[in-house]
């Protein structure tokens, strides 16, 4: 079995927000062959939810999108605008989040040395889609915290309409004797996190020693960034 050439290419942008009606439901992306060999390329659109847990799940989500060219088969240096359209409804309440995947498909394009097995190995990007609706903003508010062992479990929700990372994270914690407040750095495993519109995560974090009740509250600050 021989290894094909690695084939790369670029797709832009990674991130890009629609508008659900208007001239802005359509969106153009753009992909370039930066190999020296043909490659095949296809595009599609997948749902994007995410457990408590930060496990995002994914669903096939071709019918609220077209694209065109969906497939495509690139030359060398060669590039190639992608037109997405969004297809779902104009009015939306909440901001809906999916996923572009560009990925390149496991076709060899090279007629020598058929008679030996060969390994294609792919690319694959994954982008971000965002459908914006009227009026979005965050709104980030910490529903509880439930002390486990030496942890705290922080119940996060979005109950605004649009996602938002956490950055420029501040977290204060009471126990109703002792109030501790913890930055960006003290939360590596919640700050800078993507919370989408209407979800509720939940973090676990280092418990601080100067909190010794049971009953924990909490409140958090953060610039609204997307």
């Amino acid at each position: 079995m021989s290894i094909s050439s690695v084939y790369t290419f670029s797709f832009s942008p990674i991130i890009k927000e629609f508008d659900s009606k208007g001239n802005g439901r359509i969106q153009t992306f753009r992909i370039k062959n930066e190999s020296d060999d043909p490659i095949a390329v296809q595009i599609s659109m997948m749902t994007r939810a995410m457990n408590r847990d930060g496990e995002e799940i994914n669903s096939d989500a071709s019918d609220l999108f077209v694209i065109y060219p969906h497939q495509l088969i690139l030359q060398p240096d060669d590039s190639q605008s992608i037109r997405v359209q969004w297809n779902g409804p104009e009015n939306i309440d909440s901001e809906q989040a999916f996923r572009i995947i560009a990925e390149q498909l496991p076709i060899s394009f090279n007629k020598e040395n058929t008679n030996r097995g060969q390994l294609n190995i792919v690319y694959r990007y994954v982008g971000s889609v965002y459908i914006i609706p009227e009026n979005p903003s965050s709104e980030i508010s910490i529903e509880s915290v439930t002390p486990l062992d030496d942890h705290l479990v922080i119940r996060v929700k979005n109950g605004g309409n649009r996602h938002t990372i956490l950055e420029d994270l501040i977290l204060t914690l009471s126990d109703g004797i002792r109030t501790v407040s913890l930055n960006y750095d003290d939360l590596p495993h919640m700050a800078g996190e993507n919370i989408l519109a209407g979800i509720v995560r939940d973090f676990s974090i280092t418990r601080p020693s100067q909190l010794t009740g049971e009953n924990i509250s909490g409140e958090i600050s953060y610039k609204e960034t997307r």
